[in-house]
């Protein structure tokens, strides 16, 4: 990846995995230059926790954040 000019690594492996990545490649010194899209790293604590390893890089989830306002979903019911 270093040596192709990789930007933009878009992961579909558990949360430890991409850390692992994102360690590997602040090790190989490209961590900054290369961004990473997450599917599965909707952990708010679990980022946090991984200092500024994250940073810049951006975290999507297939469904209604627990954190949002429930609005019309059945949120409030999954909650329950």
């Amino acid at each position: 990846m270093k040596q192709g000019g990789v930007d933009f690594i878009w992961g579909c492996i558990d949360l430890n995995g991409m850390k692992t990545v994102a360690q590997e490649l602040q090790r190989q010194g490209v961590r900054q230059s290369i961004k990473m899209g997450h599917t599965n790293t909707y952990d708010k604590k679990f980022v946090q926790d991984a200092g500024d390893l994250f940073v810049g890089d951006i975290i999507s989830v297939g469904f209604r954040p627990f954190e949002a306002d429930p609005g019309s979903s059945q949120l409030k019911d999954f909650r329950d």
